[in-house]
């Protein structure tokens, strides 16, 4: 991963696809997003590299933590209601750290003092690297596993685009891969994929396809844009750390 660009906005962030993050629906993906965008790469006392975010009063207060995150979506949208309540976002903050996605550690900042954060983890398999400003977006556009269902069609479509195949799915087989357990799914789905495709992340098309003697609907995935054209500006660094 390249940290050495002069723009944030060129580079990249990882995105977990493994089971434990994308099919555990207890784990906010809104939440590991927003930590990936505040994070830096400095390094511990003995020298080894992490990449991390500072333990803040904002991150040390779950309740001042919740409302700094939740409340990032309804300013840029007209929706009023909110993604989770306090008790799921600090379950899901729990369960990150007992997957090791977030530990508790230590960084020497630009006064040669260690300082406490927390470090994120980085050796996933298998990952996307998804662009800063496509991350951004994505957050402000959120609704509830918005960035897993996207994370997931983009590396569908990119397997399927090496074999010059189209990726096809129905609802029901993209509900297993995001971690969705109850009939309620379809609904949330398709107001997802409707979002995704009328903010130009995705394109699809529905066909009806005869299996076993039994029609069945499925979304076929024409594109997927992992990164919009932006205007670039001269920010570089924050605090001495590259983002």
């Amino acid at each position: 991963m390249d940290e050495t660009v002069d723009n944030k906005q060129n580079q990249k962030r990882l995105i977990s696809l493994a089971d434990e993050f994308m099919k555990n629906k207890k784990i906010l993906d809104i939440q590991w997003v927003y930590l990936q965008l505040k994070s830096y790469i400095g390094k511990d006392i003995q020298g080894n590299q992490h990449r991390f975010i500072y333990k803040t009063f904002s991150m040390s207060n779950d309740l001042q933590f919740y409302n700094t995150v939740i409340e990032l979506p309804l300013k840029h949208t007209d929706n009023e209601e909110k993604i989770c309540c306090y008790n799921t976002f600090v379950n899901s903050f729990k369960l990150l750290k007992k997957i090791n996605y977030v530990q508790e550690g230590k960084i020497v900042d630009n006064h040669k003092k260690e300082v406490d954060v927390y470090y994120l983890k980085e050796d996933f398999t298998p990952f996307k690297l998804i662009p800063y400003k496509t991350l951004q977006e994505l957050q402000e556009l959120y609704c509830k596993n918005i960035i897993k269902v996207y994370t997931y069609l983009l590396n569908c479509f990119d397997f399927k685009k090496n074999k010059n195949e189209k990726y096809k799915f129905t609802l029901e087989e993209l509900a297993t891969a995001v971690g969705y357990t109850s009939r309620g799914y379809n609904e949330e789905l398709k107001k997802i994929l409707e979002i995704l495709k009328n903010n130009d992340f995705i394109q699809y098309h529905k066909e009806k396809i005869k299996i076993n003697n039994k029609n069945t609907y499925y979304h076929f995935l024409d594109n997927v844009v992992l990164e919009k054209p932006i205007i670039t500006s001269n920010e570089q660094y924050e605090g001495g750390f590259i983002f």
